[in-house]
């Protein structure tokens, strides 16, 4: 009997150990990722500039008012990027390249 127990605590302390090294992981992932969009938002503040292209700007609008999205979204362009991006988690803002323009 004293067996079976033992077993028992074994696989509770690896379970225990096991969601230990999960957790610490998901943070240092988490850390990481909100470090990286931090670098990202520093380096691209100061060379975006904001469209002023009417046709971009009603297209916008047209897709804000057909997705029922009620939050202003500015639109800027920046020279460096291959692809257009969407940053921004309470202030949304679309970034697209200005080759794309």
């Amino acid at each position: 009997m004293s067996s079976i127990n033992i077993e028992a605590i074994n696989i509770n302390n690896y379970t225990k150990i096991m969601f230990y090294i999960w957790i610490i992981g998901a943070l240092y992932l988490a850390i990481k990722s909100i470090y990286k969009q931090i670098i990202f938002h520093s380096k691209i503040q100061n060379i975006t500039y904001i469209v002023t292209d009417e046709v971009i700007i009603k297209s916008l609008q047209e897709q804000k008012k057909a997705l029922n999205i009620k939050r202003d979204i500015n639109v800027f362009k920046v020279d460096g990027l291959s692809s257009p991006a969407l940053i921004g988690i309470i202030k949304n803002r679309i970034i697209i390249p200005i080759a794309q323009i």
